[in-house]
């Protein structure tokens, strides 16, 4: 089956699944409410069954073109003593840690690409289960497919009632990136995670460029 698909939201999910649609011929468009690409943002985690997901979508060497490969995973407790460490990686157990923008910027690149369109200033705020989407000015368009790929409260699946229950996780979390030294790049280090615990709290350090952690 090959129609017309009407995406909301113009972030990985929406990126990912409009690029996917295009490659096998359909007409795609993903509607993103910001004027331009949201690419700020810290490294993101790729691991072994993203990175394929990419490299079948054929944007995996423009994601990972500036990232770093992880060779090593370690464990440190809160005083920063060594508990555990081990070799990481290889064929079957990769991880990279690009940056969201490298991320963004390569599924916009192969979208368009593959014929498929990013419609910018479009929010879309509802559907219906007959494949209407409706528009924040009151238009409305015609699909064979409307994907809601437009965050965890998205209008898309609320106009349907798709939404059983929603419950607060009460954990939260911040990232940062910090400048890296040349000279870590020649440590094994470098080229490590590192999970540091403390009590209930944790400290995950990634490597993602030459440059940024």
């Amino acid at each position: 089956m090959r129609g017309q698909a009407e995406i909301a939201g113009g972030g990985i999910a929406g990126l990912t699944a409009g690029l996917a649609l295009a490659r096998r011929g359909w007409r795609v468009r993903v509607h993103e409410q910001d004027a331009r690409l949201r690419v700020l943002g810290a490294g993101i985690y790729i691991w072994e069954n993203g990175l394929k997901v990419l490299e079948a979508l054929d944007v995996l060497d423009a994601t990972i073109e500036d990232a770093l490969p992880v060779r090593r995973r370690e464990r440190r407790g809160g005083d920063g003593r060594l508990i555990g460490a081990e070799p990481f990686g290889g064929p079957g157990a990769r991880l990279y840690v690009p940056l969201r923008r490298a991320l963004l910027t390569a599924l916009a690149a192969g979208l368009r690409d593959a014929g498929g369109e990013i419609v910018f200033g479009s929010r879309m705020v509802g559907a219906d289960p007959d494949g209407i989407a409706h528009f924040a000015d009151g238009t409305t368009a015609v699909a064979d497919l409307v994907i809601g790929a437009d965050g965890v409260n998205s209008p898309i699946r609320d106009s349907l009632g798709l939404l059983r229950q929603r419950r607060p996780c009460l954990q939260y979390g911040y990232r940062i990136m910090i400048p890296r030294l040349p000279e870590e790049l020649t440590t094994p280090e470098g080229s490590s995670i590192c999970e540091h615990w403390n009590g209930s709290r944790r400290l995950l350090y990634a490597p993602s460029t030459a440059d940024l952690a």
